[in-house]
């Protein structure tokens, strides 16, 4: 109750009534979640739940089920919980747990590489596998299933593992098929020397594929193809399936140098001066006929003693080449003969020397280890070819008589070849024991001792002139 009084002491009051009440508890729940399931009996439910009251503080929450149950798998379970304060004030609240099932575990390759080394793939063969937390193993359904016959190139595959509820999951990858490229063989490069304008050319190139087949060979241009001077490049090609090799090389054709002809050594006699007139001509397998410059040309006056007439020639790619005879005037008149003398020793032979160049002795002048092999040669030779002559041992046929100015063969290599009945000891009775040497040049001799054509006694002269 209220009252007051004023300053006449008056009084007045008054009256109210307060209540104070007690508020019931509070409970304090989790949301509704979800979990997933752990096994195939499911998941085991786990929470918090509390209670307090502002007047008797923390209380008692009851819960059903409670924390610690096992929930099976795809259900969803109210919890219902309870709290009661001592003056029986009661608060209730309830929250859901889901139990899910995920979707299938499945398992596929990385990417899949083979070579298709025949046909028009190649079998691949892989392992998928997919499973579930609550029903197990499932078996996966691919598109391509393991141990089909890939084509060449990329092939996606896609596998899809489902489980008794009807979850799915799906997943892919690639299965790349190649072919492998032909092994190509071709020439490292050709170079040869041309045979006319264009020339033939052969070459070889081979193919394998990767289990060893032999491939045709296309190339361009082909063996046997006619090839034009300088440098050509060749490609060839090999292809096994879809899968082509190329290689290439170059074939380079050369011009050969000009050749030149020039007439043989020319010898004029009686003289001291001649105007001589010779024909030289110079051609290209490629270029056909060139012009030939001699010096001296043709026509010239020529000296005393010996001259070198040198040729030459230019062909289209400036390619030049040379070639010399010798043009002899002598002021004597001599005969030729195939006598020979020997001009291997040192300093070789010159203009006054004396010289044997018939007789049975005539071995004694040869400067050589090997000299008793040839110590039957006379000094005549029966037969002379180009810068070679040859002669039986022994029984050398010179001529009856000679004249007293004569040319005679220079020679610095002399040997046997073969012995007469092939036993090896020199024995002269076969005919085909032969003596050879070489032709180095021509000298003129002026014979100084009796001739006879038996070699029994030495024959020699003077040389008064040298033909190179």
């Amino acid at each position: 109750s209220c009252s007051t009084t004023d300053r006449r002491a008056q009084t007045v009051s008054g009256w109210f009534t307060l209540t104070v009440t007690i508020p019931p508890p509070t409970l304090t729940l989790p949301v509704s979640f979800t979990v997933n399931a752990t096994s195939p009996a499911g998941a085991t439910l786990t929470y918090v739940a509390s209670a307090s009251s502002p007047v008797y503080g923390a209380l008692i929450a009851t819960c059903s089920p409670p924390s610690g149950t096992t929930l099976g798998p795809g259900t969803t379970t109210t919890v219902a919980c309870t709290t009661r304060d001592p003056d029986g004030r009661v608060t209730t609240g309830s929250f859901t747990v889901t139990v899910a099932i995920q979707p299938p575990s499945l398992t596929v390759p990385s990417p899949i590489a083979v070579s298709s080394l025949s046909g028009p793939g190649a079998t691949v063969t892989y392992a998928v596998s997919a499973s579930s937390i609550v029903y197990g193993t499932i078996t996966p359904v691919c598109s391509a299933p393991s141990g089909s016959v890939f084509p060449v190139g990329v092939t996606t595959v896609t596998c899809t593992a489902t489980d008794l509820g009807g979850r799915v999951t799906t997943k892919s990858f690639t299965v790349t098929v190649t072919i492998p490229p032909p092994t190509l063989s071709v020439p490292a490069g050709i170079t040869l020397i041309a045979t006319g304008p264009t020339t033939p050319v052969t070459f070889t190139a081979t193919a394998k594929s990767a289990v060893g087949a032999t491939l045709p060979v296309t190339c361009a241009p082909a063996s046997g193809s006619a090839f034009p001077l300088g440098p050509t490049l060749v490609t060839c090609s090999a292809t096994d399936r879809t899968v082509t090799t190329t290689g290439t090389f170059i074939v380079m054709v050369s011009a050969p140098p000009p050749t030149i002809t020039v007439p043989t050594d020319i010898i004029v006699t009686p003289a001291t001066t001649a105007v001589v007139t010779y024909v030289a001509s110079a051609a290209s397998v490629v270029d056909g006929s060139l012009l030939v410059t001699c010096v001296p040309p043709s026509g010239s006056t020529f000296l005393l003693g010996t001259t070198i007439v040198t040729c030459s020639t230019v062909d289209l790619r400036g390619v030049s080449a040379s070639r010399t005879f010798k043009v002899t005037v002598a002021n004597f008149v001599f005969t030729p003969t195939q006598f020979v003398i020997w001009g291997g020793n040192a300093g070789g032979v010159q203009v006054g020397q004396r010289v044997v160049f018939w007789g049975e002795h005539w071995w004694d002048q040869v400067n050589l280890p090997e000299k008793s092999k040839v110590k039957d040669f006379k000094g005549w030779a029966d037969t002379v070819r180009g810068t070679t002559w040859t002669t039986k041992p022994g029984n050398s046929r010179p001529p009856e008589s000679i004249p007293s100015d004569i040319s005679v063969i220079i020679t610095t290599s002399i040997d046997r070849a073969g012995d007469n009945d092939d036993k090896g000891d020199n024995d002269d009775r076969s005919d085909k024991a032969r003596i050879r040497g070489n032709v180095v040049g021509h000298a003129i001799l002026r014979v100084d001792s009796p001739y006879k054509d038996e070699p029994g006694k030495p024959v020699s002269g003077v040389i008064v002139a040298l033909i190179p």
